[in-house]
């Protein structure tokens, strides 16, 4: 992702498979500004529930799920 984006997109097939492995399933961010990164910061169990129907993404905020990620 490069900055200053405030959002990031996930694709319904993402969201589903990490539903159903959310065991194995981490969502790693990177934010890239230039030759410069930040990160990786990494979301367990990032998802709640699968999209509505016809939903092929959703835009989730960065900053709230930065608020949830961790270092590992």
């Amino acid at each position: 992702m490069r900055k200053p984006q405030s959002a990031i997109t996930v694709s319904r097939n993402e969201i589903i498979d990490g539903l159903n492995r959310s065991d194995q399933f981490i969502l790693a961010i990177v934010i890239v500004d230039g030759d410069s990164h930040q990160g990786p910061y990494y979301l367990k169990n990032p998802f709640s529930q699968v999209p509505e129907f016809g939903v092929a993404s959703i835009n989730d905020n960065l900053e709230n799920l930065l608020s949830r990620a961790e270092s590992l």
